[in-house]
């Protein structure tokens, strides 16, 4: 019965914890629980005293998530995402949706990513031309008529060479301005909500894991929208016209070379997964690695006092060995991915190249053709090889914006009410009533406070370590919020 309980309260076991109680004068253990069920029989403790005192349940912190909610697997770390369950589509759309205010220049990008693709497609062309009514034996065009001809036709090159050189300037001229202001927008907003979490949100993580967030994270996005982005569209667009000349130059030269293609594609989605997994552990060594580098050099006084220099050096080569591996991993995989790429590139140029030769010799199809062919060939597997290397650059973008937008959309723990009341003038009279405070669920440093000062009164605050006399002034400054009762200044 609720009756006979006096109080409740959590104890810390070894690879366990307790829920006792205590009744009359004996103290009864109630329940046991997994270390991770901590906060949540903290607060169960903490309600059953609540209505022994008859007081209205109030609720603290929320339960902080260490499992995906979708999919039941541990998360990276406390109250992070699940990479497996991020909607990548969503997040791609998020960091487009930074271009807004850059919307001018964005299209600006489009329209000469257009017009590359379509000098791009010329030359081949013109060099089909060159060998077969110029350089031809069999050529059609008069003796006299070839020289001025090739004039044309190599000036034409020329051209459209010079045109692509300038075009190339301005899109990447375009594209790295884009991508600089995107990336210093999404800093903006992650510094911005870092300068406003509370001392809640830093007690639980490390500065140096954060500082590679703001560094290393937003440097992958930014390769990603310099290198990724703007050559999305034009390789595409190249994509779509080179296929469109094969088929009419040889559609069946060109469902030959199309057969190693379903091999790459499904590759790439094959590949993109591990690479996601790879680069998602790399960049967790890394911020681990930069946490720790940070903790030492901070307390750098402390470790020399108690001589810890050794011990620091073990903790340091066995996280500078995860990276080590992370980055040995990353880098496998990607070199495995193109090596691959390059092998069914090989193998449709073999086919092309027997087939091809073979309708030479029966005399169906031109030498110029062959080569033009060849040369769209190759052009055909550039923007397919390079969906690969955004396949790299977009796992690592991924992979730092997912960390990125988890501290942006962390709440501010420090709420302010709607309408806060101004106070031009503090008199100075503080109230503490029935104030409760924990850092840590289940280990309550203010437990059931009432304290008045009156304005102008000077008191002092005596106890022993860790009593709670440096929390009652870090709850003054609003440092922390309590987590129940009230705390007032002036009423």
């Amino acid at each position: 019965d609720l009756k006979d309980i006096k109080s409740a309260s959590v104890e810390e076991l070894v690879g366990a914890g307790r829920l006792n109680v205590e009744m009359g004068n004996e103290q009864v253990e109630f329940m046991q629980y997994t270390p991770s069920q901590r906060k949540k029989f903290a607060q169960i403790a903490r309600s059953i005293d609540q209505l022994i005192k008859e007081k209205p349940m109030e609720f603290g912190d929320k339960i902080d998530k260490t499992k995906c909610e979708t999919c039941g697997r541990l998360l990276p770390e406390v109250n992070g995402v699940c990479a497996l369950c991020t909607d990548r589509l969503a997040m791609l759309k998020r960091i487009l949706g930074y271009m807004k205010p850059f919307k001018r220049k964005a299209i600006w990008m489009v329209a000469i990513s257009l017009l590359f693709t379509v000098a791009e497609l010329g030359p081949p062309f013109i060099m089909k031309h060159i060998l077969d009514d110029v350089l031809g034996i069999e050529s059609q065009v008069a003796a006299g008529d070839k020289l001025p001809l090739l004039y044309w036709l190599v000036g034409a090159f020329a051209a459209i060479r010079l045109l692509s050189y300038v075009l190339e300037i301005f899109r990447g001229r375009l594209s790295i301005w884009l991508g600089g202001q995107v990336t210093v927008a999404i800093r903006d907003d992650l510094y911005n909500n870092l300068v406003h979490l509370g001392l809640k949100f830093y007690n639980k993580r490390q500065v140096g894991s954060l500082i590679s967030r703001v560094t290393n994270d937003a440097e992958s996005m930014m390769d990603f929208l310099v290198d990724g982005v703007p050559y999305m569209l034009s390789n595409a667009l190249l994509l779509i016209g080179i296929l469109i000349l094969l088929f009419i130059t040889s559609w069946e030269l060109t469902l030959l070379v199309l057969i190693p293609v379903p091999l790459m594609i499904m590759g790439g989605w094959f590949f993109w997964g591990r690479l996601m997994r790879v680069f998602r552990t790399k960049y967790h060594r890394w911020g681990k690695l930069v946490g720790l580098a940070s903790e030492m050099l901070a307390s750098v006084r402390v470790m020399k006092a108690f001589a810890q220099e050794k011990r620091e050096m073990r903790r340091f080569d066995k996280n500078n060995e995860g990276v080590f591996r992370g980055d040995y991993e990353s880098e496998k995989e990607t070199f495995i991915f193109f090596g691959t790429l390059s092998m069914l590139t090989s193998t449709g140029l073999i086919l092309v190249w027997y087939f091809g030769g073979m309708d030479i010799i029966e005399g169906t199809f031109t030498l110029g053709s062959l080569m033009m062919f060849i040369s769209y060939l190759w052009m055909l597997y550039e923007p397919l090889q390079w969906f690969g290397e955004l396949n790299t650059w977009s796992s690592r973008a991924m992979s730092g914006a997912e960390k990125i937008f988890e501290i942006i959309d962390t709440p501010i723990e420090t709420d302010d009410q709607e309408n806060p009341v101004a106070m031009p003038n503090i008199k100075g009279e503080v109230v503490f009533k029935d104030a409760f405070f924990a850092y840590e669920p289940g280990k309550p440093v203010l437990k059931d406070i009432n304290l008045e000062v009156a304005s102008g009164e000077m008191i002092g605050l005596v106890g022993k370590s860790g009593a709670g006399k440096s929390t009652l002034i870090n709850l003054l400054c609003r440092f922390y919020d309590i987590d129940e009762g009230a705390l007032t200044i002036d009423g």
